[in-house]
């Protein structure tokens, strides 16, 4: 095998959706151009709006559907990609979903509602275990555990454009030498509050048909996808992937894309830059085309744009007229489908495109599936808060130069900000006593920070507190939107949360379907999605670079500032806006006292804004610290016998860095006082560390980390914050004074 610098290899896939079982049967339904879907039975459906796509195998039933799908998928792409258990053990993986398995807790809400009553009596078996699965980090962590994956994980939750966003990360991390491969695995379950909270906002329709003059919605559907990517060439991949663009629309707008097609025209054209490519070269583009009228016109207008004269000879098809949409495994779908057209010489058809609407700017494939070879392509993924995607896909046999850059920039952070309560201090090991801080931030107003006219004290309490903190941290760095230190499509918003408003989403949606669906709002479903703080952030301050939202764990505000970094070191951005973040929630709290799961989180919320150190300089600021590193140290949990070798890995890496304090962001530090020691023996002279304060206060979540990080800047002395995972996984973040 040899290495190239920026195409990534693709060397397995494997799905599960509505229409196939496995890429045999998944390239034989595409051929076919042919849907499966089902009608909703005995639940409420919103305005008899009850068309789904459902995966129907036994296999792939009960509480743990998500994982079981998923699970699926990521075996069949690691089988047919032969890169073996060793090399699979130190694989990353990127998961991309919206809710994973929390279908389970939502469908069993009144048995939670009513085991808060006073004459409550015990819980139904398996509700702990229900809402344990809730968030998104459940899934990930036992889906790593089953196929044998130790190496660094995240999870991107950023609507229907997640999949791509992942690809787009996985891309980075293997540019950079992080991983040599990385599995991507986009998994989706249907449940009612999404189907009601999509249809409220005006995405969902009747029938499925993207590019007709009919088409009125989406149809949603569910069914997960993987593939597996390689630093190596391999004369057996399925193609490669040579880009990825995106941007946010200006404004973010909630569920539609801005109505000139800007966006996703530049992340098109951001995506073939990367790839080295030009319009020119397009033979195929995989439409993101949900079927609702204004998305679908305002794509085609975005890609007649960008192919000029040449869009004639663009086949342009839309999986999801065979699928439905998948929502967080839609886009992994779609570049497989994409792959599969180019390796089987093939364009599928659109399903239902009997007559393609003639107001639309292009004419698309028809719906008949036509032989056709293909080299070159791009399939396009779009998302909530204005999110607009593109992936650069080429044939195995046909790979493309790349031009890296050899020396990545100086990052510096010049801004700064925690929202949090005082009490919650950083004290020596040991010394850790204290007032316990209330769950809940009493004088916390959104209004501090932004103008009434904003509206945000109707989005959810995470989003306001994301809000908060990230103005706070701009005004730090002497930022404001008519005064952005780059170009607005190069500040990106890298945001990090643990469950954000999803708790406070679910207890609204669900709440209301147990009552009056029928009295569902629009504002019900917009004002709490989980992706929702960056987005009211770029609304505001006018940022339309890359927007992404990682979820599922503390470490997530953490990691955001990870790929933070991976992003301006690879080009995509110049400057970014990073947060963590995670908010009380009454329900929540209840719930998982009364089910002895967990104790409560707290409102918390930090931001830092990372620049480029020339740049910083250039505009006359003054930066706060160094980023020296960041990054995902992960093996196999202490709990399995081996925390030595994570000790080893842990202490290695401590050792490369001048440090003289360390933060351990971690609400449980006895958790990990032994690794923590064991990998200081490897670390001469340097013994002890702080903690967060008082012990047994509420979990500040996605927030604490970067309370460790805000913390660590503040000293102005080179310090290294480590937070710790039960899952083997360590996020290390090494910060040092300006020279």
């Amino acid at each position: 095998m040899t290495q190239s610098a920026g195409r990534i290899a693709v060397l397995g896939a494997g799905v599960v959706n509505p229409v196939a079982n496995g890429i045999p049967a998944f390239e034989e339904a595409l051929r076919a151009a042919r849907p499966r879907l089902s009608q909703l039975q005995n639940v409420p459906v919103p305005r008899g709006k009850a068309t789904v796509g459902l995966v129907h195998e036994p296999d792939f039933t009960g509480p743990e559907k998500g994982l079981l799908m998923a699970a699926a998928a990521a075996a069949e792409a690691l089988a047919t990609s032969g890169i073996g258990a060793p090399a699979t053990a130190g694989a990353g993986l990127i998961l991309a979903t919206m809710a994973g398995d929390s279908h389970a807790a939502e469908s069993r809400y009144e048995e939670l509602r009513q085991l808060l009553e006073p004459a409550a009596g015990e819980a139904a078996p398996g509700l702990a275990d229900a809402v344990r699965g809730y968030p998104n980090g459940t899934l990930l962590g036992k889906l790593c555990a089953r196929l044998g994956v130790h190496g660094p994980r995240f999870i991107v939750s950023n609507a229907c454009a997640s999949g791509n966003i992942a690809i787009g990360l996985a891309l980075d991390m293997l540019r950079d030498g992080r991983c040599e491969h990385v599995i991507v695995v986009g998994v989706e379950v249907m449940k009612l509050s999404m189907l009601w909270g999509a249809e409220r906002a005006g995405f969902v329709g009747t029938a499925l048909r993207p590019f007709h003059p009919d088409r009125d919605g989406a149809v949603l559907g569910e069914g997960a996808a993987a593939i597996v990517l390689s630093r190596q060439d391999a004369a057996a991949s399925l193609g490669w992937i040579e880009g990825f663009g995106s941007v946010c629309d200006r404004g973010a707008a909630p569920i539609t894309l801005a109505a000139d097609g800007s966006g996703l025209e530049r992340a098109m054209q951001l995506a073939l830059r990367d790839a080295g490519r030009t319009p020119a070269e397009i033979e195929h583009i995989s439409a993101h085309a949900p079927g609702t009228r204004g998305i679908d016109a305002i794509e085609c207008g975005a890609v007649a744009r960008l192919c000029g004269d040449h869009t004639a000879q663009v086949a342009v098809n839309a999986c999801k007229s065979i699928t439905a949409h998948l929502s967080g495994a839609s886009a992994v779908t779609e570049v497989i489908a994409s792959l599969l057209q180019m390796q089987g010489g093939f364009v599928h058809g659109n399903a239902a495109l009997d007559n393609p609407d003639p107001a639309l700017a292009l004419v698309p494939v028809g719906a008949q599936t036509v032989a056709r070879t293909l080299s070159f392509g791009l399939s396009n993924a779009c998302g909530g808060g204005g999110l607009n995607t593109s992936i650069a896909l080429a044939a195995h046999g046909k790979p493309a130069g790349h031009a890296t850059t050899a020396t990545p920039p100086a990052l510096v952070l010049s801004g700064s900000a925690m929202v949090q309560d005082a009490r919650y201090r950083w004290l020596p090991a040991g010394s850790a006593d204290g007032e316990l801080p209330p769950a809940r931030l009493a004088d916390f107003d959104v209004y501090q920070d932004y103008p009434i006219e904003s509206n945000y004290h109707y989005m959810n309490r995470a989003a306001q507190l994301a809000a908060s903190a990230a103005a706070r941290a701009l005004r730090s760095a002497g930022i404001d939107s008519d005064h952005l230190p780059c170009a607005d499509d190069r500040f990106g918003a890298i945001f990090g949360t643990s469950v954000g408003g999803a708790p406070q989403a679910s207890q609204v949606l669900c709440g209301q379907l147990s009552t009056n669906p029928n009295a569902m709002t629009p504002s019900m479903s917009l004002d709490h999605g989980i992706h929702l703080g960056a987005a009211l952030v770029c609304r505001h301050f006018g940022l339309t670079g890359t927007t992404y939202t990682i979820t599922g764990s503390r470490r997530a505000g953490l990691q955001a500032l990870e790929i933070a970094a991976l992003s301006i070191q690879a080009g995509r951005a110049d400057a970014a806006l990073v947060a963590g973040y995670d908010a009380a929630d009454d329900f929540e709290t209840r719930v998982l006292a009364a089910l002895d799961v967990a104790g409560p989180g707290a409102d918390a919320a930090g931001a830092v804004v990372l620049e480029q150190a020339d740049a910083v300089r250039a505009r006359g600021a003054t930066a706060l610290a160094r980023l020296v590193d960041i990054r995902t140290l992960a093996g196999v949990p202490a709990s399995d016998g081996q925390g030595v070798a994570l000790a080893e890995q842990l202490g290695g890496h401590l050792a490369a860095y001048p440090w003289e304090q360390l933060f351990l962001a971690t609400p449980q530090p006895a958790r990990y006082e032994r690794l923590l020691r064991q990998a200081l023996e490897l670390v001469p002279g340097r013994a002890g560390w702080l903690q967060s304060a008082p012990v047994g206060a509420p979990d500040q979540r996605a927030g604490l980390g970067m309370a460790a990080l805000v913390a660590a800047i503040a000293t102005g002395r080179p310090a290294a914050v480590v937070a710790p995972g039960s899952d083997g996984v360590i996020v290390v973040a090494i910060v040092a004074p300006v020279q």
